[in-house]
């Protein structure tokens, strides 16, 4: 048993279970225990370098000074350091040091003129960990100068172990009027390992992206095995170099017709140019209230010519309007796998259209949008015609169902559809007189489901657990696999 016990292999996978709690109280029992769970723990969470180093404006310049900041990282724990730099405090494991978080955010407490010198020198003083670095999460960056540090410590360090990185810009980024020279950035070492790479931006910030794209660029140049790209915010990277990239991720957000930066399909057809050989995942989500009549401009750029590899496409549109912009398409017999955001109060033949597109679907995940009204004919057309495919999987998720009638005939539709078939109705807002005398029909048309759950907001009135409690029997005891935890209530108030 005791063997058993210190085997790696049974250890990895009992540690696996465990919570991240127990994962850390579990490293305190043995060598071996330490070891197996410091090297889930490295794989799972993110060393915070801000909390291996104490911003505390009255000393850390100092410390930076006379260098004994460097053996504060080769002795800090992975648990906040203590202020009193004198404390005993135990030795990180190099497993946990594969993925760090490393933010600007605290920055504001040092000094602005001691800042960016801190951070860098800070940096610069880990080469322990320069090989054994995994992922990266560079958050809440406020600032070029700390992207551009950033950078100078994968140079000077000669990093080339870095899988992923994720960047996000901050909501108090700003624009400096000498945040201009491009010189200013270093050359990157060729990181052949380096194959993910997220960036986002929030929605108001979105006018700043321009400062940040030679950042951007540099770290994507430097990939020459990128094969993810996943970026929030109206950026055109150039990815010529991008020979292997499989997966291209974009969202625009887009609110205001006077944003200075807005959605460009041409350009945007020009970068699906350069992956065309290599892509087999696109996903494009829109988010903005402007009619973007431009899309019209370009036709059928999306298309087994374009995109010959192409299995796998997700689409959503948010804001007024909605279209899947079909002019754009032409038939794609090689596209497996579609994911699409849509609105039942839109009219239009989304669901022919669909199936005419993409004829060789074999997996449908749908997520649906109810905003009231008189929806029956609008979800008719959506959802029959794709009892056409020849569907392996279906998930369905639909938000705000307000009506017993919608809901029954969301179901009803998609009992003809082939494969395995879910459904979700989330914050699902429907009154018991109401949903009371179509149970039997929820659960005529669901016994060929795999799951049908119905739940709510707990936030609001519509969670009703004693009403849960009364319904249960009926549905456990009619064989279709309906769960009923809330989005129903004996009365609004």
């Amino acid at each position: 048993m005791m063997e058993a016990l210190t085997n790696p292999v049974i250890l990895e996978h009992i540690f696996s279970k465990l919570s991240l709690s127990d994962l850390k109280t579990s490293r305190l029992v043995c060598r071996e225990w330490d070891d197996v769970a410091a090297s889930l723990l490295g794989r799972s969470t993110f060393l915070n370098v801000n909390k291996v180093f104490p911003f505390d404006p009255a000393n850390l310049y100092e410390m930076v000074r006379n260098g004994s900041i460097h053996e504060m990282f080769r002795n800090a724990s992975i648990n906040e350091m203590p202020r009193n730099a004198g404390n005993a405090i135990t030795s990180v494991n190099d497993k946990l040091k594969q993925c760090l978080l490393i933010s600007d955010h605290r920055q504001s407490l040092i000094p602005t003129d001691n800042r960016f010198n801190i951070f860098t020198q800070m940096m610069t003083q880990t080469q322990d960990i320069s090989q054994v670095i995994r992922e990266i999460k560079l958050f809440f960056v406020s600032q070029k100068q700390f992207a551009v540090s950033f950078l100078k410590w994968i140079a000077v360090l000669k990093i080339t172990s870095i899988q992923h990185v994720s960047i996000s810009i901050s909501e108090k980024a700003r624009i400096l009027q000498d945040e201009d020279p491009v010189q200013e950035y270093p050359k990157l070492p060729i990181q052949a390992n380096l194959t993910s790479i997220k960036f986002t931006c929030p929605d108001a910030k979105q006018e700043i992206l321009p400062v940040y794209e030679t950042f951007f660029q540099i770290l994507i140049d430097s990939a020459p095995n990128l094969t993810s790209l996943d970026i929030t915010g109206i950026f055109y990277p150039n990815l010529e170099r991008s020979k292997k990239l499989e997966v291209l991720e974009f969202r625009f957000h887009h609110w205001s017709h006077s944003a200075p930066t807005k959605l460009d399909l041409t350009i945007l057809a020009n970068i699906l140019a350069q992956v065309k050989d290599s892509l087999t995942e696109l996903k494009f989500g829109y988010i903005g209230n402007e009619n973007i009549d431009l899309l019209v401009r370009i036709r059928n750029f999306l298309d087994e010519t374009h995109l010959p590899k192409l299995k796998n496409l997700t689409f959503s549109k948010s804001g007024y309007g909605n279209s899947i912009y079909s002019n754009l398409w032409q038939r794609h017999r090689g596209v497996q796998y579609v994911n699409v955001t849509w609105s039942l109060n839109s009219p239009g033949e989304f669901g022919k259209t669909v199936v005419q597109l993409f004829p060789a679907v074999k997996k449908f995940d749908f997520t649906l949008w109810s905003c009231g009204g008189n929806l029956i004919q609008n979800i008719n057309n959506i959802l029959e015609p794709l009892a056409m495919w020849d569907l392996k999987e279906a998930n369905v998720v639909v938000h705000r169902v307000e009506e017993s009638s919608v809901l029954v005939e969301i179901v009803k539709n998609m009992e003809n559809w082939k494969g395995i078939k879910r459904v979700h109705f989330v914050d699902a807002e429907i009154k018991y007189d109401d949903f009371s005398p179509r149970i039997p029909d929820l659960i005529r048309y669901g016994k060929g489901f795999k799951s049908i759950k119905i739940s709510g907001n707990e936030n609001y009135v519509f969670m009703d657990p004693g009403l849960v409690e009364l319904m249960r029997p009926t549905f456990e005891a009619s064989g279709a696999p309906i769960h009923v935890t809330g989005g129903v209530a004996r009365r609004c108030t």
